[in-house]
């Protein structure tokens, strides 16, 4: 075993310039952390910023077949390393390991693959590695025709395991994208077909009165925008100029719907919180996009409750992130308040909950983003929630086009999880390969003398 220092040199990255200008028109490679990052594995040969003559003058370049190792970060992002596939100029939060003539430079490659930084790091809450660490990292050197040999029945292992999670990621976007396409025809206007029959078609007036067993909204603020904002499929801003579907037809969502907000009560009175009343979330509607939450990661209390403008919301709200985070859907399965990220609309008997959670989930992020403005990020304000016109199918076509959606998403879920799981095993596999190479049972690791 030699120690890393002893069979490479490893050094820092260069101190990324400061001034913009030294980037401009650049052509020189300029590797930072977030770069090593997209790489799951192989070699890196670009990076998103490089540097022009005048930025690069004074900077240590790394040549082909470097070796580049986060030095800090959280622990897993620790454990990525990818190899220069050109030579490039790296940033200082990245270690730099040129392999010596004695050492083939894949084979340390995947040498350091097996090293768990975790194992490394001295503070976990804080991860970081420092380069006496680093350097002093043990290494099995066995002869060169013996590191090729290695690296040779590696590269054809991870061929096959590569082919394999192309194979699996291939089947998740599949069949992630038959749901997406199965609801831009339900919910699209312009062609597709509908499970709504023409002797189901949709008979109503326009006396509101599907709305009978709604409150009014207790929304305050700027009112409905007048402006239109034309979507896709069947959501829009103010009533659209598209024709729908026969047997559907664009209604107000405030008709068959009652809109409410949500809020934060004050984190300056520890009382109004962690009282068991469920409180939504980004991180909650993130981790439950699409399904049903019955609890929450905080809580506040009826204290808190009582002196804020948040409101305990029933079971079938759906709720649509509205901020920073645009187009988390979640359907409440239990009676809970959220925060004021959220735009959350109580349904009447003339609009199924779920088929509202599907209409927004057709839409997706980039859709739902066409509501939204701001300079910094993009946020749907009340205005333009207030003025969401929807087009709906009769509450019973509603009710199948939900029940066919719900079958097939269950299946694409089934269907991922399947495959994520496959994918665990092939990433074990591949860490149970590098483990047995470099234990000497790919047919003898010995040293050299």
């Amino acid at each position: 075993m030699s120690s890393l220092r002893d069979i490479a040199t490893v050094a820092a990255g260069n101190s990324a310039p400061q001034h913009k200008d030294l980037f401009d028109g650049g052509i020189y490679p300029f590797v930072r952390t977030s770069d090593v990052g997209k790489i799951r594995f192989g070699a890196i040969a670009d990076s998103n910023d490089k540097l022009n003559d005048t930025g690069r003058r004074g900077l240590r370049i790394f040549p082909p077949g470097t070796i580049l190792m986060p030095k800090s970060g959280a622990s897993t992002f620790l454990n990525h390393r990818v190899m220069l596939d050109t030579e490039a100029y790296v940033s200082s939060h990245l270690a730099a390991i040129v392999p010596r003539e004695t050492v083939v430079p894949k084979f340390l490659l995947y040498f350091l693959r097996t090293i768990d930084a975790r194992d490394l790091v001295q503070d976990q809450a804080y991860p970081s590695l420092n380069l006496p660490t680093i350097q002093a990292v043990r290494v099995p050197v066995p002869a060169l025709e013996e590191q090729r040999r290695i690296v040779e029945a590696l590269d054809q292992t991870f061929l096959t395991i590569e082919f394999a999670e192309a194979n699996c990621l291939h089947n998740v976007e599949s069949s992630a994208a038959l749901l997406a396409s199965t609801m831009q025809r339900e919910f699209g206007h312009s062609e597709g077909i509908s499970v709504c029959s023409e002797d189901e078609e949709f008979k109503h007036d326009d006396r509101g009165e599907w709305a009978d067993n709604l409150s009014p909204s207790r929304t305050k603020g700027r009112s409905a925008t007048t402006r239109v904002i034309a979507g896709g499929l069947s959501l829009s801003v103010g009533m659209p100029n598209v024709a729908p579907k026969p047997g559907w037809k664009w209604v107000s969502l405030d008709r068959v719907a009652r809109l409410e907000s949500g809020h934060t009560p004050s984190r300056r009175h520890p009382e109004y919180w962690d009282g068991g009343v469920g409180w939504l979330g980004i991180k909650d509607a993130r981790e439950n996009h699409g399904g049903i939450i019955n609890q929450t990661s905080q809580s506040i209390s009826e204290l808190g409750l009582q002196n804020s403008s948040a409101r305990l919301l029933p079971i079938g709200t759906i709720c649509l992130s509205r901020t920073a985070s645009v187009g988390y859907v979640v359907k409440l399965g239990a009676s809970m308040a959220t925060s004021q990220d959220f735009i959350n609309w109580v349904c009447s008997d003339g609009l199924d909950p779920d088929f509202l959670k599907y209409i927004f989930l057709a839409e997706g992020r980039d859709g739902l983003l066409r509501y939204g403005s701001g300079s910094v990020h993009q946020t749907i304000y009340y205005p333009e929630a207030k003025a969401f016109h929807v087009c709906i199918p009769s509450v019973d076509v509603q009710r199948k086009i939900v029940g066919m959606l719900d079958e097939l998403s269950a299946e694409v879920n089934r269907l991922s999880g399947t495959y994520t799981q496959k994918l665990g095993k092939l990433s074990e596999l591949r860490n149970a390969v590098m483990a047995a190479a470099f234990a000497g049972e790919l047919g003898g690791t010995k040293e050299a003398a």
